[in-house]
């Protein structure tokens, strides 16, 4: 009897040590979990979770935004949605059928008519040629035929940085590309960056200057991305443009969850103070939830 009571005993401790033991390793995955979450989110099991029955199921609803709205799309529009699903590529209606911007997703394309002119020289011809026309006047004279299809007050300057291989890139152009930064993380700062990253993926600028012009900006986009509570066409911009950087391991998981949640009825997404979904901030949401789901810190910014 005494020797059955002492078995209990150590039983009962032993029994209590395992409970103690499986609390505290429960206790250090959780906290694990959490630190992976906090600082790795792309790997995390809650950030893989959320990937999976979270965000994916609502990227696969866009496609039912694209097929109710049924309108030709401009040329961005158009090429968002091929980066988002190459296999349909070809199927929407646009609204330009041959236009600059289309080597940005098929980079064998090259408009040989294309004449892209700079009208300034200095920066004392700049800012006569603001003084006379506006700050928002182009910066380059580009061929008429293609004209209508310039919608954007930078297009020019991303144009010639996307033909910068075949027209001649030098370092006023460079200086002119830096002119429409912000420096406040706008649209300023994310089409100066898009057309740096243009320019060094063709070859045209490269080195330690470009690098360092790149760093500024992405710091001026993750600081207005960081102090930035409400979705717009710029917020998801912003995410896009440190993917096709190479900063996506910069991206907030929380920044997803928010371009997430603010989904309309229709699939689609609306910019800050309009009423309805549009094609454009559609699909930089799109893109930005694809491009977490996949994980990679790098997307490409010309699509090969």
């Amino acid at each position: 009897m005494l020797v059955r009571l002492q078995i209990k005993k150590i039983y009962k401790k032993i029994s209590q040590r395992n409970i103690v033991a499986i609390i505290l390793i429960f206790s250090f995955l959780i906290v694990a979990e959490y630190m992976s979450y906090q600082h790795s989110p792309h790997k995390s099991v809650v950030g893989s979770a959320m990937k999976k029955y979270y965000f994916a199921p609502v990227l696969e609803d866009v496609k039912n935004y694209y097929d109710v709205y049924n309108q030709p799309l401009q040329t961005d529009e158009y090429l968002m949605h091929a980066m988002l699903w190459p296999e349909q590529n070809g199927q929407l209606q646009r609204i330009f059928d041959k236009d600059p911007f289309d080597r940005i997703y098929q980079d064998a394309l090259h408009i040989d008519d294309l004449s892209i002119t700079r009208r300034v020289e200095s920066g004392g011809d700049v800012i006569d040629l603001f003084l006379r026309e506006g700050v928002e006047t182009p910066l380059y004279d580009i061929d008429q035929r293609y004209r209508n299809m310039m919608i954007d007050p930078t297009d020019e300057v991303i144009i010639k940085a996307l033909y910068c291989d075949a027209s001649g890139y030098d370092d006023f152009d460079q200086e002119l590309l830096g002119l429409i930064r912000d420096n406040e993380g706008g649209y300023g700062d994310t089409h100066n960056l898009l057309g740096l990253l243009i320019i060094e993926k063709l070859g045209c600028r490269t080195g330690e200057e470009i690098f360092n012009e790149k760093k500024k900006v992405i710091r001026s986009i993750i600081t207005a991305q960081e102090v930035d509570q409400e979705f717009s066409d710029l917020f998801a911009e912003r995410i896009v443009l440190l993917f096709w950087a190479g900063k996506g391991d910069m991206v907030d998981i929380h920044w997803i969850e928010g371009i997430v949640k603010n989904a309309q009825v229709d699939n689609g997404w609306r910019d800050r103070g309009d009423t309805e979904a549009n094609p454009h901030t559609t699909g930089l949401a799109a893109l930005s939830i694809k491009y977490f789901i996949a994980g990679e810190m790098h997307q490409d910014v010309l699509v090969q």
